[in-house]
């Protein structure tokens, strides 16, 4: 993974002004990975296709053991802009969606061999239509992606939640990828 540096200094220099220290910087994909092996009922040999769509656009994920192995995330602008429309209609939105799904399972299949059984979707306002279009083009089970603890909390939340499940691992132990220059360990000696 990677980001600009600038940036993630700029980020954290503002942190350390207020008195913050930076022991992380993730990208969403990577929390919602972890919020998954938070998940009691997902079983970890199982290969998932995390489908996560928000007000900036759909990212579509692989997790293999509870980890993160692919991301790929389409802004809406970008959809539009390779469809040559100005506004995303419901048929644009399903073709988009079911050619993208199967670059992705046959990604997996050529990469890893085998194939994915299951779709985890995050997502609060077209989890229905989509569920529907995926269980109608593929022979996939659908699973929304919940945490027993946290029922009431909606999705735009679940990569901080995921961020935060990570805050309760001994820093020591944390060798999570962190897009800060230094390793987590780095900030707490």
């Amino acid at each position: 993974a990677f980001v600009e540096a600038a940036l993630v200094d700029e980020f954290s220099r503002a942190l350390g002004a207020a008195n913050f220290i930076v022991a992380a910087v993730e990208f969403p994909a990577l929390a919602l990975a972890r919020l998954v092996g938070e998940e009691p009922n997902l079983n970890a040999a199982e290969p998932y296709l995390l489908i996560e769509t928000t007000s900036d656009g759909i990212a579509l994920l692989i997790i293999r053991n509870l980890n993160l192995y692919f991301n790929h995330f389409h802004s809406w602008r970008s959809i539009e802009e390779e469809s040559g429309l100005k506004k995303i209609s419901g048929e644009d939105f399903k073709t988009f969606l079911l050619k993208e799904i199967q670059k992705v399972l046959n990604f997996y299949s050529s990469r890893w061999g085998g194939s994915i059984s299951t779709v985890v979707l995050i997502t609060s306002e077209v989890s229905f239509e989509m569920a529907k279009i995926i269980e109608s083009n593929f022979a996939l089970k659908i699973r929304n992606l919940s945490n027993p603890n946290f029922p009431a909390l909606a999705p735009a939340w679940f990569p901080v939640l995921g961020s935060a499940f990570r805050g309760l691992v001994p820093r020591s132990l944390d060798n999570a990828i962190s897009l800060t220059n230094a390793p987590v360990q780095v900030q707490y000696s």
